[in-house]
């Protein structure tokens, strides 16, 4: 003859315990996700400094321009990189914006 098992948790523990997996799962991703954003924040973060770098030795020191031939052209791309970045930026800005007031 089988015995019945008896209950080691109540339901109600079982649905706390599920209710914590859950909660720390969410945690886990949402923390993954802060890390790409911030791996994206940092990329392009990198990127204007880079410019920024470029721009200052083109403009304030005068070995840095020996090197190149059509300087103003040099300096436009730079230039673009430079927006191209902040802009970037910006919207990253923006996106976490919106996420905070979803949330």
């Amino acid at each position: 003859m089988l015995k019945s098992k008896r209950k080691i948790f109540s339901e109600e523990d079982v649905q706390k315990f599920l209710s914590t997996i859950n909660k720390i799962k969410g945690e886990k991703i949402e923390q993954m996700q802060n890390k790409y954003f911030q791996a994206t924040r940092a990329h392009f973060l990198s990127k204007k400094l880079e410019a920024e770098a470029v721009l200052d030795t083109y403009f304030n020191n005068s070995v840095g321009i020996g090197e190149h031939s059509d300087l103003l052209v040099e300096v436009n791309q730079w230039v673009e990189k430079l927006a191209s970045a902040e802009d970037s930026l910006g919207v990253l800005d923006r996106y976490e914006e919106r996420s905070k007031e979803t949330n």
